[in-house]
């Protein structure tokens, strides 16, 4: 009896510590979105390298929460600092996938092919052997990122329209600026500025606001 009964604590005791490691994290993450969006970056800053946040996030994770935030605040400097430091940290394959996945939208927003290719190539190969739904969805999303931002095939212009019919929000938003590019490349000015207006109707997010802004007033920022 004695033995069962320490069974049963230990039992509690470890399904205690994982619902308060959860919650933690939550919590954090919580503060650090609610910073975030404050737009404050030294009390941001602050926050990502508190005691708190470091005991339950690695390095990676916190280093990778600094790069999110300066690509969401259009600090390219801040942005080009950080990203060679990625590869000397420690992180699990997912972890690595995410932050390729950010690196390579950055750099193909900035108009940098061969850094982009760089990326996408380490995508591929992290993703090589794998079968998962999301394994597979990243390809699918390579194979787009590739074919409209490398590429310029406007031949997938009937695709993405026919897919915009099923998307909704932030996703459409995409969409529609992707294939404003498809236009661009295609010399129609008029789509062009058609898919852009309507890009910038279905985003809230600030910065998207902003580019998307510029690229109305300015179509080779879409080159």
């Amino acid at each position: 009896m004695n033995k069962l009964w320490l069974l049963l604590l230990l039992g509690g005791l470890i399904v205690a510590s994982l619902f308060y490691k959860r919650w933690a994290v939550n919590y954090g993450l919580k503060r650090l979105y609610a910073l975030r969006n404050a737009g404050n970056s030294e009390e941001f800053l602050q926050a990502v390298d508190s005691s708190y946040i470091r005991l339950h996030f690695s390095p990676f994770a916190r280093q990778l929460m600094k790069l999110n935030y300066w690509i969401d605040r259009g600090e390219n400097g801040k942005v080009e600092e950080l990203l060679p430091t990625f590869e000397e940290l420690k992180c699990s394959r997912k972890d690595r996938i995410a932050f390729y996945s950010r690196a390579l939208g950055y750099t193909l927003e900035k108009g940098r092919p061969q850094q982009a290719r760089e990326y996408m190539d380490k995508l591929e190969s992290l993703l090589k052997d794998k079968t998962d739904p999301q394994s597979q969805a990243i390809k699918l999303e390579l194979e787009q990122l590739d074919g409209v931002y490398l590429k310029k095939d406007t031949s997938l212009i009937p695709v993405l329209e026919q897919l915009l019919e099923q998307t909704k929000g932030e996703n459409a938003s995409v969409i529609c600026y992707r294939l404003a590019r498809l236009y661009h490349a295609q010399g129609d000015p008029v789509q062009t500025d058609r898919y852009l207006d309507r890009a910038l109707k279905l985003t809230g997010q600030e910065s998207s606001q902003n580019a998307l802004r510029a690229s109305m007033k300015d179509h080779s920022l879409l080159d």
